[in-house]
């Protein structure tokens, strides 16, 4: 199994999943690729390969995914609704409804406008043992492939400014002052 076992923990009911390739890993099991295991390979590879376990990794919670994949957390957002009325009327063709009513704007998550949620995503994209604090810049190129909400980019530069760690390993971009002047010495 190897790489692919390093993200059981973010993928649910892996163990079950990946059963009939395991067993081709026992010792005197025959090699034998089975119809089961082909199933199981391409269902891992699609659970392997989806936006929540690429971009969002957390060791113990995982409350942005959490809060992100709860099917009526847009519906609690009047703004969000109000789009998802106007694309079933036929209106703003740059936003998408899914079969279960969630908004894509371009093929992008919308997310709703809780200042807790937006925090959450922006701490797991920064500071996250995957992310090792990128700048604001690859921050919000990796977070808008996957999200959009409004003032999503200064939402990413104002948290990457808040960041101790980030502004501590900033690089300076002054001119030296040039070289070393000696001092009289005194009498």
């Amino acid at each position: 199994m190897g790489l692919a076992g390093y993200y059981r923990r973010f993928i649910k009911y892996f163990s079950s999943i990946a059963k009939p390739i395991t067993q081709l890993t026992q010792k005197n099991a025959p090699c034998i690729w089975t119809e089961a295991c082909e199933d199981s390979f391409i269902e891992l590879k699609k659970r392997l390969t989806s936006a929540l376990v690429l971009i969002i990794h957390s060791g113990k919670s995982n409350a942005a995914a959490d809060a992100l994949s709860r099917k009526d957390a847009q519906k609690e957002d009047q703004g969000i609704q109000k789009s998802v009325e106007m694309v079933k009327s036929g209106h703003q063709s740059e936003y998408k409804v899914s079969a279960d009513d969630i908004l894509y704007v371009n093929n992008r998550l919308v997310v709703q406008n809780v200042s807790d949620l937006k925090q959450l995503i922006l701490k797991e994209a920064h500071c996250s043992k995957y992310s090792i604090h990128q700048g604001g810049r690859k921050m919000y190129n990796d977070l808008k492939n996957h999200y959009w909400w409004k003032h999503m980019k200064s939402d990413v530069t104002e948290y990457v400014s808040r960041c101790l760690n980030c502004q501590q390993v900033k690089a300076e971009r002054k001119k030296p002052d040039g070289l070393l002047q000696s001092l009289p010495i005194p009498e």
